[in-house]
Protein backbone atom coordinates (compact mmCIF):
# COMPACT_ATOMS: atom_id res chain seq x y z
CA UNK A 1 0.00 0.00 0.00
CA UNK A 2 3.04 2.27 0.38
CA UNK A 3 4.36 1.59 -3.14
CA UNK A 4 3.66 4.99 -4.69
CA UNK A 5 6.73 5.94 -6.74
CA UNK A 6 7.67 4.97 -10.30
CA UNK A 7 11.33 5.90 -9.76
CA UNK A 8 13.42 6.30 -6.61
CA UNK A 9 17.00 7.61 -6.86
CA UNK A 10 19.32 7.14 -3.86
CA UNK A 11 22.46 9.25 -4.19
CA UNK A 12 23.78 10.07 -0.71
CA UNK A 13 27.31 10.88 0.35
CA UNK A 14 28.90 7.54 1.18
CA UNK A 15 26.78 4.41 1.53
CA UNK A 16 23.15 4.16 0.46
CA UNK A 17 22.59 1.03 2.56
CA UNK A 18 20.76 3.00 5.26
CA UNK A 19 17.99 3.96 2.82
CA UNK A 20 17.61 0.77 0.80
CA UNK A 21 15.04 -0.93 3.04
CA UNK A 22 12.64 2.02 2.80
CA UNK A 23 13.27 2.49 -0.92
CA UNK A 24 12.35 -1.06 -1.98
CA UNK A 25 9.01 -0.70 -0.20
CA UNK A 26 7.93 2.56 -1.82
CA UNK A 27 8.42 1.66 -5.50
CA UNK A 28 5.49 0.53 -7.63
CA UNK A 29 5.55 -2.95 -9.16
CA UNK A 30 7.94 -2.72 -12.12
CA UNK A 31 9.33 0.63 -10.97
CA UNK A 32 12.96 1.71 -11.21
CA UNK A 33 15.36 1.98 -8.28
CA UNK A 34 18.63 3.87 -8.88
CA UNK A 35 21.34 3.56 -6.22
CA UNK A 36 24.74 5.24 -5.95
CA UNK A 37 27.38 4.39 -3.35
CA UNK A 38 30.60 6.40 -3.06
CA UNK A 39 32.17 4.52 -0.13
CA UNK A 40 34.62 2.63 -2.34
CA UNK A 41 37.15 2.23 0.46
CA UNK A 42 34.54 0.13 2.25
CA UNK A 43 33.36 -1.84 -0.79
CA UNK A 44 36.90 -2.43 -2.10
CA UNK A 45 38.02 -4.25 1.04
CA UNK A 46 40.10 -1.58 2.76
CA UNK A 47 37.49 -1.59 5.53
CA UNK A 48 36.12 -5.12 5.33
CA UNK A 49 34.47 -5.04 8.75
CA UNK A 50 32.52 -1.90 7.84
CA UNK A 51 31.49 -3.48 4.54
CA UNK A 52 29.99 -6.43 6.38
CA UNK A 53 28.27 -4.05 8.79
CA UNK A 54 26.65 -2.01 5.98
CA UNK A 55 26.20 -4.59 3.21
CA UNK A 56 26.29 -8.00 4.88
CA UNK A 57 29.19 -9.19 2.69
CA UNK A 58 32.96 -9.49 2.96
CA UNK A 59 34.88 -8.03 -0.01
CA UNK A 60 38.12 -9.38 -1.46
CA UNK A 61 40.80 -7.02 -2.69
CA UNK A 62 41.54 -8.20 -6.22
CA UNK A 63 41.53 -6.94 -9.79
CA UNK A 64 37.80 -7.66 -9.93
CA UNK A 65 37.10 -5.48 -6.87
CA UNK A 66 34.88 -3.01 -8.75
CA UNK A 67 32.64 -5.71 -10.17
CA UNK A 68 32.54 -7.43 -6.80
CA UNK A 69 31.43 -4.11 -5.28
CA UNK A 70 28.49 -4.04 -7.69
CA UNK A 71 27.56 -7.60 -6.82
CA UNK A 72 27.79 -6.87 -3.09
CA UNK A 73 25.41 -3.94 -3.55
CA UNK A 74 23.05 -6.08 -5.65
CA UNK A 75 23.10 -8.70 -2.88
CA UNK A 76 21.93 -6.05 -0.41
CA UNK A 77 19.15 -4.78 -2.69
CA UNK A 78 17.83 -8.28 -3.36
CA UNK A 79 18.00 -9.24 0.31
CA UNK A 80 16.10 -6.13 1.33
CA UNK A 81 13.43 -6.61 -1.35
CA UNK A 82 12.89 -10.29 -0.53
CA UNK A 83 11.78 -9.44 3.02
CA UNK A 84 8.70 -7.84 1.47
CA UNK A 85 8.09 -10.64 -1.05
CA UNK A 86 9.62 -8.56 -3.82
CA UNK A 87 12.52 -9.19 -6.19
CA UNK A 88 14.91 -6.99 -8.13
CA UNK A 89 16.18 -7.26 -11.69
CA UNK A 90 19.19 -5.17 -12.72
CA UNK A 91 19.04 -3.36 -16.04
CA UNK A 92 22.48 -1.75 -15.72
CA UNK A 93 25.23 -1.80 -13.09
CA UNK A 94 28.28 0.44 -13.46
CA UNK A 95 31.50 1.20 -11.63
CA UNK A 96 32.58 4.69 -12.70
CA UNK A 97 35.38 6.86 -11.34
CA UNK A 98 35.00 6.83 -7.53
CA UNK A 99 31.55 5.29 -7.16
CA UNK A 100 29.23 2.45 -8.14
CA UNK A 101 25.75 3.01 -9.56
CA UNK A 102 23.05 0.45 -10.25
CA UNK A 103 19.67 0.64 -11.98
CA UNK A 104 17.25 -2.11 -10.98
CA UNK A 105 13.55 -2.77 -11.46
CA UNK A 106 11.51 -3.92 -8.47
CA UNK A 107 8.77 -6.51 -8.92
CA UNK A 108 6.10 -8.12 -6.75
CA UNK A 109 7.06 -11.73 -7.45
CA UNK A 110 6.91 -13.76 -4.21
CA UNK A 111 8.30 -16.89 -5.94
CA UNK A 112 11.46 -15.05 -6.95
CA UNK A 113 11.78 -13.65 -3.44
CA UNK A 114 11.76 -17.21 -2.06
CA UNK A 115 14.44 -18.26 -4.57
CA UNK A 116 16.86 -15.62 -3.35
CA UNK A 117 19.47 -18.20 -2.31
CA UNK A 118 19.81 -19.34 -5.94
CA UNK A 119 21.21 -15.92 -6.81
CA UNK A 120 23.92 -16.05 -4.15
CA UNK A 121 27.45 -17.35 -4.10
CA UNK A 122 30.75 -17.09 -2.26
CA UNK A 123 34.11 -16.18 -3.81
CA UNK A 124 37.07 -18.41 -2.98
CA UNK A 125 40.28 -16.60 -3.89
CA UNK A 126 43.77 -18.14 -3.89
CA UNK A 127 46.21 -16.37 -1.58
CA UNK A 128 49.17 -16.99 -3.92
CA UNK A 129 47.84 -16.50 -7.47
CA UNK A 130 44.87 -15.00 -9.39
CA UNK A 131 42.87 -18.27 -9.36
CA UNK A 132 39.38 -18.03 -7.89
CA UNK A 133 36.13 -20.00 -7.77
CA UNK A 134 32.50 -18.97 -7.38
CA UNK A 135 30.68 -21.39 -5.07
CA UNK A 136 26.88 -21.12 -5.43
CA UNK A 137 24.89 -21.09 -2.22
CA UNK A 138 21.99 -23.30 -3.34
CA UNK A 139 20.71 -25.35 -6.29
CA UNK A 140 17.46 -24.98 -8.25
CA UNK A 141 15.56 -26.68 -5.41
CA UNK A 142 16.90 -24.22 -2.83
CA UNK A 143 19.01 -26.95 -1.25
CA UNK A 144 22.49 -26.15 0.02
CA UNK A 145 25.29 -27.21 -2.33
CA UNK A 146 28.03 -29.31 -0.78
CA UNK A 147 31.41 -27.62 -0.71
CA UNK A 148 33.93 -29.36 -2.93
CA UNK A 149 36.96 -30.17 -0.79
CA UNK A 150 39.26 -29.77 -3.81
CA UNK A 151 38.66 -26.02 -4.01
CA UNK A 152 39.74 -25.46 -0.41
CA UNK A 153 43.29 -25.56 -1.77
CA UNK A 154 44.44 -23.69 -4.85
CA UNK A 155 44.90 -26.27 -7.66
CA UNK A 156 47.72 -24.20 -9.19
CA UNK A 157 49.85 -23.36 -6.12
CA UNK A 158 48.45 -25.55 -3.33
CA UNK A 159 47.97 -22.45 -1.20
CA UNK A 160 45.01 -21.76 1.05
CA UNK A 161 41.90 -19.91 -0.16
CA UNK A 162 40.25 -16.87 1.38
CA UNK A 163 36.47 -16.48 1.25
CA UNK A 164 34.47 -13.40 0.31
CA UNK A 165 30.79 -12.70 -0.13
CA UNK A 166 28.04 -13.55 -0.36
CA UNK A 167 27.59 -11.80 -3.71
CA UNK A 168 24.88 -11.62 -6.36
CA UNK A 169 25.78 -14.20 -9.04
CA UNK A 170 23.01 -13.53 -11.58
CA UNK A 171 23.57 -11.16 -14.54
CA UNK A 172 24.19 -7.53 -13.58
CA UNK A 173 22.65 -6.04 -16.70
CA UNK A 174 19.75 -6.63 -19.09
CA UNK A 175 21.27 -7.25 -22.54
CA UNK A 176 18.11 -6.21 -24.43
CA UNK A 177 17.80 -3.01 -22.43
CA UNK A 178 21.47 -2.10 -22.95
CA UNK A 179 21.35 -2.86 -26.68
CA UNK A 180 18.17 -0.80 -27.17
CA UNK A 181 19.65 2.17 -25.34
CA UNK A 182 22.95 1.88 -27.23
CA UNK A 183 21.21 1.74 -30.63
CA UNK A 184 19.11 4.76 -29.70
CA UNK A 185 22.18 6.76 -28.66
CA UNK A 186 24.07 5.88 -31.85
CA UNK A 187 21.07 6.82 -33.99
CA UNK A 188 20.70 10.17 -32.24
CA UNK A 189 24.39 10.88 -32.74
CA UNK A 190 24.23 10.04 -36.46
CA UNK A 191 21.22 12.34 -36.86
CA UNK A 192 22.88 15.15 -34.85
CA UNK A 193 19.89 15.17 -32.50
CA UNK A 194 19.84 18.42 -30.52
CA UNK A 195 18.60 16.53 -27.46
CA UNK A 196 21.74 14.36 -27.38
CA UNK A 197 23.57 14.85 -24.05
CA UNK A 198 27.03 16.40 -24.11
CA UNK A 199 28.49 13.20 -22.63
CA UNK A 200 27.09 11.03 -25.44
CA UNK A 201 30.52 9.75 -26.55
CA UNK A 202 31.29 8.47 -23.07
CA UNK A 203 27.82 6.97 -22.67
CA UNK A 204 28.18 5.09 -25.98
CA UNK A 205 31.64 3.86 -24.94
CA UNK A 206 30.37 2.59 -21.57
CA UNK A 207 27.31 0.87 -23.07
CA UNK A 208 29.46 -0.74 -25.78
CA UNK A 209 31.84 -2.10 -23.14
CA UNK A 210 28.95 -3.47 -21.07
CA UNK A 211 27.31 -5.12 -24.10
CA UNK A 212 30.53 -7.04 -24.86
CA UNK A 213 30.82 -8.60 -21.40
CA UNK A 214 29.80 -12.21 -20.76
CA UNK A 215 26.46 -11.84 -19.04
CA UNK A 216 26.53 -15.17 -17.19
CA UNK A 217 30.12 -15.17 -15.87
CA UNK A 218 30.71 -13.38 -12.54
CA UNK A 219 34.06 -11.60 -12.02
CA UNK A 220 37.07 -11.91 -14.31
CA UNK A 221 40.79 -12.55 -14.65
CA UNK A 222 43.40 -9.89 -15.41
CA UNK A 223 45.84 -10.73 -18.21
CA UNK A 224 48.79 -8.98 -16.56
CA UNK A 225 48.19 -10.88 -13.32
CA UNK A 226 48.10 -14.21 -15.16
CA UNK A 227 51.33 -13.48 -17.03
CA UNK A 228 53.02 -12.28 -13.85
CA UNK A 229 52.17 -15.59 -12.19
CA UNK A 230 53.42 -17.56 -15.21
CA UNK A 231 56.54 -15.37 -15.53
CA UNK A 232 55.89 -14.68 -19.19
CA UNK A 233 55.60 -11.63 -21.41
CA UNK A 234 52.16 -10.02 -21.61
CA UNK A 235 50.77 -10.46 -25.16
CA UNK A 236 48.72 -7.67 -26.80
CA UNK A 237 45.15 -7.91 -25.58
CA UNK A 238 43.83 -7.85 -29.16
CA UNK A 239 45.88 -10.93 -30.12
CA UNK A 240 44.96 -12.69 -26.89
CA UNK A 241 41.26 -12.04 -27.44
CA UNK A 242 41.46 -13.13 -31.09
CA UNK A 243 43.16 -16.37 -30.08
CA UNK A 244 40.34 -17.18 -27.66
CA UNK A 245 37.64 -16.41 -30.19
CA UNK A 246 39.36 -18.46 -32.91
CA UNK A 247 39.63 -21.37 -30.48
CA UNK A 248 35.85 -21.38 -30.15
CA UNK A 249 35.51 -19.67 -26.79
CA UNK A 250 33.26 -16.71 -26.07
Amino acid sequence: KNAIFDVVDLDPYGTASLFVDAAVQTIKNGGLLCVTCTDMQVLSGMKADTCYQYYGSLPIRGKYVHEMSLRILMNLLDTSASKYKRSVKPVLCLSIDFYVRVFVRVFDVPKEAVNICQRRGYVLQSTKCPSFFIHPLANSKNKAIELNGEILKCPQTGSSMKIGGPIWTDPIYDSDWVRTLLDRMVKQKEENDENLPSTSDRIIMVLTTVSEELIDVPLFYDLQDLCRTLHCEVPPIVKFRSAFLNAGYR
